[in-house]
């Protein structure tokens, strides 16, 4: 393949920037939750693999009204776009071939180029997974094949893993944006720790609204969105507290005592009209129920999108719930606040 002399300029700086930068303290990385960013050679990025990545992240977002938007919305660039401002985005994915392998390693110095090639060379199933290579926190999945082809049937095969992928590198690579010291040297994680044997790190942008033995509440609020996480628990009786219609009537009973309108008699619940979603999983290696549905305001017109996890602490003889939720009535598509929300709950220790 032959590289334009734009393109060759280009890596020429990059790999300068590289080499200059090499003892410097990395930038924040950046994006919006919700973004991942697909860098490949205009030769790869083509509209067929526009649309095989376009057709992996089609899921929509289960607790959005219609139109439901897709849970992520990748976003292409090429490979010689990968400059100062796009070589930040947290979570990106680089696509390449045996044509385009060498301008892509031209971006790093020799010992660092070698060291990459070597692992494409290595690659196990998906790609290989550079951990904060021009930013903090950052990962850039690179996922190679010999050939234009036989990349795109990979993608296609896939495409699951892909997703995957995409989602547990927000959620571990959001807890390292939200707190760069680490969640251990919160005071508050301290604080609750001690106190509760569970612990979630109160986000400076966050204040805690009620603090009792029966409900945390830590609430954000701005000019274009309203973010409430609550906190309960109780002691384990039966498998009964882990049934979506026992959780649904403990949520309810828990925000209408606590979560009230400025209105008389108005407070918050879910809303029996809008169908709920509902997983089971295991969160920190304990049996879990995840809901995502809508609230509402009862007795007035306030409502959004809630997502509340419910789990099994026998360590402790305990079921403890992390739940949810958002109020932007100007935001159309909350999609974006609502991937950070769901970033900020999964940092939540459920059992110490």
């Amino acid at each position: 393949m032959k590289i334009g002399g734009k393109i060759f300029l280009l890596c020429f700086l990059c790999a300068c920037s590289v080499k200059s930068e090499k003892n410097k303290v990395k930038l924040e990385s950046y994006a919006k939750y919700g973004d991942f960013f697909v860098f490949a050679d205009e030769s790869i990025l083509d509209d067929r693999t526009k649309q095989t990545f376009l057709e992996i992240f089609s899921k929509k977002e289960d607790n959005l009204l219609p139109p439901k938007p897709n849970k992520y919305l990748p976003r292409f660039l090429a490979l010689n776009q990968l400059g100062n401002y796009s070589r930040r985005y947290f979570n990106s994915i680089v696509l390449l071939d045996e044509k385009t392998k060498n301008s892509f390693l031209a971006m790093f110095p020799q010992n660092r180029a070698m060291q990459i090639k070597k692992k494409l060379s290595d690659q196990k199933s998906l790609g290989i997974v550079l951990k904060d290579l021009w930013a903090k926190p950052q990962k850039i999945l690179i996922i190679y094949e010999k050939n234009k082809a036989s990349l795109r049937r990979k993608l296609i095969a896939l495409g699951e893993e892909i997703f995957d992928y995409v989602e547990f590198s927000e959620l571990t690579l959001g807890e390292e944006k939200m707190f760069p010291q680490g969640k251990p040297n919160n005071p508050s994680y301290k604080s609750m720790k001690n106190q509760r044997k569970f612990a979630l790190p109160l986000h400076p942008y966050y204040r805690l609204a009620i603090n009792n033995p029966e409900m945390i509440w830590c609430r954000r609020n701005s000019k274009k969105m309203d973010y409430a996480i609550c906190i309960y628990e109780e002691p384990y009786r039966s498998e009964e507290q882990l049934k979506v219609g026992y959780i649904k009537k403990l949520r309810n009973q828990k925000t209408k005592k606590f979560l009230h309108g400025q209105l008389p008699n108005t407070y918050v619940e879910i809303d029996s009209t809008i169908p709920i979603s509902i997983k089971k999983e295991t969160f920190r290696g304990l049996p879990t129920i995840k809901i995502k549905g809508w609230w509402s305001m009862k007795n007035d017109f306030m409502a959004g999108p809630f997502f509340t996890r419910t789990i099994l602490d026998k360590k402790n003889h305990r079921v403890v719930t992390i739940d949810g939720h958002l109020y932007g009535p100007q935001i159309g598509n909350k999609i974006n606040y609502l991937r950070e929300l769901e970033v900020y709950i999964n940092t939540f220790e459920p059992s110490l």
